[in-house]
Formats: C-alpha cells, structure tokens, sequence
C-alpha cells in the first residue's frame, strides 16, 4: 500500500508505533475538556451550604478527576523507568578503543563508508541493548553490517566485492558483543580473499565477580540439595565450546514408572546454565542434551554434554548449572536440580579490535559496463568472476560538493553505468549537460545511472528531494511573515474610541410609609 502512495506518505505504515503520539495527544485533550466540562455540570449550586464552599467542593472534585487520571499514568512511569530506562540509560563509560579506531579512520582521508560489525545489542562492557552503536559513534558515514551478515559472510570468500558497492573502504570488527557469536565473525572476515588486517587493537574488560550470589533456594520447579548429579571440574572456559562430564544416578521416581526399572534410551537429560543466583528461562545462557553417555549399570553412568554457546563476552565470573530428567516428547521427568556453580576462566575478557580494509574499494562512485543492470541481487555479483574495473570510462576528477550533490568529470569511449555508492532512492538524478537520467537499482543496493554519452563528460549527481526541503523552509518562512504583518498591521490602524468621565446623577428616593402604630405619633408630638 505504501508504494502506491506518494514520496515519503508511506513511511508512517511501516510502524504503528509512530501513531503513539497522535493518539497520546488526542486522548490528553480529550481527558482535559471532560474535566472542564464534568466540573460545571456537576450540581454544586443545589447543595446547601455557602457559597465559598460550593467553591471548594467544585475545585475538590475537579482536582480528584485529574489525580484519578494521573495517578496510574504517572505510576506506570516510574515502574517503566525503574525496571527499563534507568538501567540501561545509567552513565557507561565507552572502551578508549573506539575513541582509537576513530582517530585511526579520521587519519585515514578520503570519500569513503565504513561498516561497524556488529552493531547493537549488549556488550560486556554495556550488558544492555544500545541501539546503532557504534554506528552513531562512527566518525565516518556507515553501512549497516546485516548487509553482509549472515548470508554472505557465511556463504562466501569475495565480499569484497559486494562491499565496494555500497561504498566500503574499512570494515571495523570489534570483539566484545555478547549478542552475536563474536569468533564466528571473526572467522568469516579473515576468510575473505579481498580484506586484509591493517589496524589491530586488545582491550581488557574487568567482568562481575558473581561467584557469591545468593542461590534462589524455593523457586518453584527447582530442588536443591540430593542431586542425583555430580560434577569433577567446575570450570568453564571462555571460548564458543566446551565439554562437560558429569556422574549421575536416575532416581527411583523415574525408574518406578517403568516395568524393568532400567534406564531407556527415551529417557534423556537435559543440562541449563544460568546466571549466578537465577533460575530464569528467559535470560539461559546455554541448553545441552547428552552427547556421549558411559553405563556403569542400570540406573548409574556419566554422561557428556557438549556446550556450544560463546562464552567468550560473559560478562560474569560464574553460572549456576541445573540439570533434569526427561522423556521422549522432552516432558520433564523430575524438577531443576541444583548441580553446581560453574566459574568461568579467565576471570577477565580480552576483547579484540581489528580494521579490515577493502581492496575492491573503487570510490563514492565509478563506472561499470552496462551489463550491470541486468544482474538481479547481490549474490549475482559474488558468484561471478567479472573484474568491477571498467576498460572503457575512467573517472578523471571527482567532488563532493555537498551530502546531496557529487560532481565528477569522466572520460569515456563507450556507454557507461556510473554507480553512486548511496543506498537505492528513485529521487536520485544525474545531469550530463541538458539531459537528465533516472537511477536504476543495481543489485538491489545502490544507485546506477545509464550514461549513452561517449568523450569528456561533466556529470552532476543531485538528490531532488533536497527541493523539497527548500520549498517548504520558504513557505514556512512566507507564512510567518505573513502572520506578523497582518498583526502589524492591525495594530498601526486599531483605532482607539475616546471614554467619557462618569456622570453623578442624583435619584430623589420615594417616601416610605411608616409602620409605627398612630399613638406613638401623638406621644412625640406632646412631648415636644
């Protein structure tokens, strides 16, 4: 429905969230106008007492309509902030390695995008989600990384290719995310043909020291003490996997409901890790079910676990190990028992910082041969064996001469595709002297411009949607002039009507019957 709409109208659709606002703002008014008019149509002039406590009584209740209103509002709040905003807004100080890569980048000049992998989630320096770092912290424009990864991280050894596209001179690895398998990608960056290390930093994070936590002894589901399991090593290392060897003795409970009182092969069990003095399904570190198993007799053996979760970024020096019985359809057969508390070695995270550079880099933009836009995705690109260096047009001079304006001067012998290394926008637009050209996607991420046009060529590359920006600064700026010279204006011709001084009239008052009785009349008049 979006793309049917004009430019930019559809925008709002893609997240509903972006009508919070509105509807914030219609029911506060809302709310406002029923207190004003709940407070004068309640009867207050009927009751019997004064009036300045008719007031009181008025205000009272008005008063108690908005604290009804406020009160849950301003309760969920403080709820929201405590549980939400005050951790993870709580002042962090970022590791100096970024400040490091950032002074390595800016030493470095030039025209080119660099891509933070990865970016977001929590650290273990930050164990709460950041949103777009450390994109935001770049002092270079940015790519986002789930350009490349998974897919063609995993998938291929020419990335290179791909990321000169999208304008890629550098990519930034940093080692200290606890959201994404860190050595994974480290892995598939130094299997690329075309990158090479060229900067490479290590950071020390001091991790907490948990190993004292309280255990969540009473939790429901969980049995501490008699556990049926044992443990000769209690250590882990900080490393993507790990093998974990355990004693263990199927209680009677499980045995009892089978005739042969043996231990079966749909019987299984299943191992959990988690925080330190937690037993809390949504935050588990690490699930295993047995990988290797050594009967000593029925209801006896040892049995591996192989632990494939990266704790190399665990921001912890412990986890809590429980472990259970299970079935075949993975019913659990007993509760959580309590095996032992694990501590991870070393007990600090070293953290690796590494700048790659792309050798396919070509620039902010550059010719192709036409063929280019036939080719559908980006996979096309990886998986093809064509040079991206065009024989037929060579860029002979380049300026940026703003964000939304490129001008380059290329000398060409046949018809080109210039690429511009900014993500895809139909509003995009190259002029070759009176002529104007669209963009066509190439590869589904960036802009191409078809160029018929052979010899020295003075290309300009703008994007019209900055028109649209100066159109309505004018008419914002020609409203407000208005506005103020119609104020102006009436205020130099309102005519001020001249008040005449109060005029005393005095009302002669009619003559009041007396309501004395006549022979106290009469008294007076002998008296005197």
């Amino acid at each position: 429905m979006a793309s049917n709409l004009s430019y930019g109208v559809g925008g709002i659709l893609r997240n509903p969230t972006k009508f919070v606002s509105i509807v914030t703002f219609s029911y506060a008014l809302l709310l406002g106008l029923a207190v004003v008019v709940i407070g004068f149509k309640i009867p207050i002039a009927k009751l019997p007492v004064q009036l300045v406590w008719k007031k009181l009584i008025r205000y009272a209740l008005v008063l108690g309509l908005v604290l009804l209103i406020l009160t849950p509002i301003a309760y969920g709040t403080v709820l929201d902030l405590q549980g939400y905003t005050w951790p993870r807004y709580s002042p962090t100080n970022i590791p100096q390695q970024y400040g490091e890569l950032n002074n390595w980048l800016t030493t470095n000049p030039g025209d080119y995008k660099v891509m933070w992998i990865p970016a977001g989630g929590a650290y273990d320096w930050k164990q709460n989600v950041i949103t777009a770092f450390p994109d935001l912290l770049s002092s270079k424009p940015t790519v986002p990384f789930n350009n490349i990864y998974p897919s063609l991280l995993g998938s291929t050894n020419d990335t290179g290719k791909a990321l000169a596209f999208m304008g890629v001179k550098y990519v930034v690895y940093h080692g200290d995310s606890i959201n994404y398998l860190n050595d994974e990608i480290l892995q598939g960056l130094q299997r690329q043909r075309d990158l090479s290390m060229v900067e490479s930093l290590n950071g020390t994070v001091v991790v907490n020291n948990d190993s004292g936590a309280t255990l969540p002894i009473g939790t429901s589901g969980t049995l501490f003490g008699q556990s049926p399991f044992n443990l000769s090593d209690l250590t882990l290392k900080r490393q993507f996997e790990n093998n974990l060897t355990m004693a263990y003795r199927i209680p009677q409970s499980v045995i009892d409901p089978d005739p042969s009182g043996t231990f079966h092969d749909w019987f299984g069990i299943l191992i959990h890790g988690f925080p330190a003095g937690t037993v809390d399904f949504t935050n588990r570190i690490f699930s295993a079910t047995v990988n290797h198993q050594q009967l000593i007799n029925n209801t006896s053996g040892f049995a591996s676990f192989l632990v494939d979760a990266s704790l190399t970024n665990y921001p912890g020096t412990s986890i809590d190990l429980y472990a259970n019985y299970y079935d075949s359809e993975y019913k659990p057969l007993t509760p959580l028992y309590f095996v032992d508390r694990l501590n991870l070695v070393p007990n600090e995270v070293i953290n690796r910082y590494i700048i790659f550079e792309n050798k396919d880099f070509l620039g902010a933009v550059f010719p192709q041969k036409p063929n280019v836009i036939n080719n559908g995705n980006v996979t096309d690109l990886v998986n093809s064996n064509a040079s991206t260096i065009p024989l037929s047009a060579n860029i002979t001079g380049f300026e940026q001469a703003s964000s939304v304006e490129l001008r380059v001067s290329i000398q060409a012998s046949s018809p080109f595709v210039l690429v511009l290394t900014e993500p895809y926008d139909r509003l995009w637009r190259a002029y070759i002297g009176n002529s104007e050209v669209k963009p066509t996607p190439i590869y589904g991420l960036v802009n191409g411009f078809l160029v018929n046009q052979t010899g020295a060529l003075n290309i300009r590359i703008y994007y019209t949607l900055q028109n649209y920006l100066y159109l309505g600064i004018g008419v914002s700026a020609a409203s407000l002039s208005f506005f103020l010279a119609i104020v102006l204006i009436r205020r130099r011709n309102r005519i001020e009507v001249p008040t005449s001084p109060k005029v005393l009239l005095a009302v002669p008052s009619p003559a009041q019957r007396s309501n004395l009785p006549k022979t106290s009349c009469l008294t007076e008049r002998k008296q005197a």
